[in-house]
């Protein structure tokens, strides 16, 4: 994951659009670093690939000879991934903490900066989708309202 996070937007040095799948094809040209096996390169290029843009679907070919059990990780940490980018959707900054709990079966997010009338909010909207498939659970994300 920290991985994937950190060399997922790779891709924009090449292309704007489509950068999340030219950063799969950059990553899966690294040997891997020091530390790292290429089995670990591979996931993370994976999820770099799935941050955005179509969801995970069999016979896609970045998931070609993943176990059932390989494919499941990768789409749970594009899943983090895919929410953690759109809480940053516009590159300001202005969420900085987040509260996460699952009471009753239902993943509520709290988020210090959130307003839920504003782009970022759409953009949670639409990238909360891939974990509450993979999870089959609802994601409400709020505003956390801090106490002064």
């Amino acid at each position: 994951m920290q991985l994937a996070a950190l060399i997922h937007e790779v891709g924009r040095s090449k292309k704007e659009k489509n950068h999340h799948r030219v950063s799969y094809r950059l990553i899966s040209k690294l040997k891997p670093p020091l530390g790292w096996s290429a089995e670990q390169l591979r996931l993370a290029g994976i999820v770099a690939r799935y941050h955005r843009g179509a969801l995970p679907r069999t016979g896609q070919k970045s998931l070609a000879g993943l176990t059932s059990e390989q494919r499941q990780v990768a789409e749970r940490l594009a899943g983090i991934l895919r929410l953690a980018n759109a809480f940053d959707a516009d590159h300001s900054g202005k969420i900085c903490d987040l509260q996460v709990a699952a009471p009753n079966g239902v993943l509520r997010i709290a988020a210090d900066g959130y307003n839920r009338r504003d782009r970022t909010a759409e953009s949670v909207a639409a990238s909360r989708h891939l974990l509450e498939i993979i999870y089959r659970r609802p994601i409400l994300v709020s505003s956390l309202r801090t106490k002064n």
